[in-house]
């Protein structure tokens, strides 16, 4: 958290938390209270998107009121939409950026963030859903040798995390269907991003699958085309030089 985003809180009169679009381990509405010294009123999915945020709304009609989320606030769809009610009521807001994973995890792994396309997510697959929407945003990036970020399927309320190596997994049987293979194809697998315990790995797709990291949140890299410096970072993730080889012939083939 920034000074600024610390000293918006301590000014504010009502201090909202999200509790559902992320998540770090031991930290949540309580826990930000006592750093604050204020009281902090956690906010589900259904308070937010169902009723349309009505009590945080209604209470900044005549007070200063804060909503606090993981991360940055307006990459999610959820804090845009409270922004814009708030606006069309009349009502003034202040943007505070947060640390989003969708420059940390490049920042960390040593990806050119300039060189990724968009951002995909990796849900459970079940018997009647089966989206493809990730498998096909990696495939178009790969085509033009961009790097894409996956974030992965996760159910704050009811604990359930999806891990980069099923994440991987998932990706590497839906690739298949592209004509992708995932020996060839290399991933990097992080978790607890911007934490002191964050870690990162890479290896071929297939191979992550093998990995198992503890600490969740988690979400995966497939790298597009690699200059030399990404390519030795990558290196000093796990990969090997026979594994780089076979990565850049995959993307060039599937750039022609």
């Amino acid at each position: 958290m920034s000074l600024r985003a610390l000293d918006t809180l301590k000014a504010s009169d009502y201090i909202y938390f999200d509790t559902y679009t992320s998540y770090i381990p031991g930290f949540g509405s309580e826990e930000l209270s006592k750093l604050v010294g204020k009281a902090v009123t956690p906010l589900s999915r259904e308070d937010v998107e169902d009723k349309g945020g009505r009590e945080l709304i209604e209470r900044a009609l005549k007070s200063k009121v804060s909503f606090a989320t993981l991360g940055d606030p307006f990459i999610a769809t959820t804090h845009v939409y409270i922004r814009n009610i708030a606006m069309g009521r009349g009502i003034p807001t202040l943007y505070v950026p947060g640390v989003s994973i969708h420059s940390a995890a490049f920042s960390l792994v040593g990806l050119q963030i300039y060189k990724s396309g968009p951002t995909a997510t990796i849900v459970e697959p079940s018997e009647i859903y089966r989206p493809r929407a990730a498998f096909e945003k990696v495939v178009g990036n790969l085509k033009r040798g961009l790097h894409t970020l996956l974030l992965l399927d996760i159910d704050v309320v009811k604990g359930r995390f999806m891990s980069f190596s099923r994440g991987a997994q998932v990706l590497a049987e839906g690739l298949i269907g592209y004509g992708v293979s995932p020996e060839r194809l290399l991933g990097v697998g992080l978790s607890f991003v911007g934490s002191e315990g964050q870690s990162a790995v890479a290896s071929t797709l297939l191979g992550l699958g093998g990995i198992h990291a503890t600490a969740f949140p988690q979400s995966l890299i497939v790298p597009g085309r690699l200059d030399a410096v990404e390519a030795e970072a990558l290196m000093f993730l796990g990969v090997n030089q026979e594994q780089l080889a076979a990565h850049a012939r995959l993307v060039e083939e599937l750039g022609r």
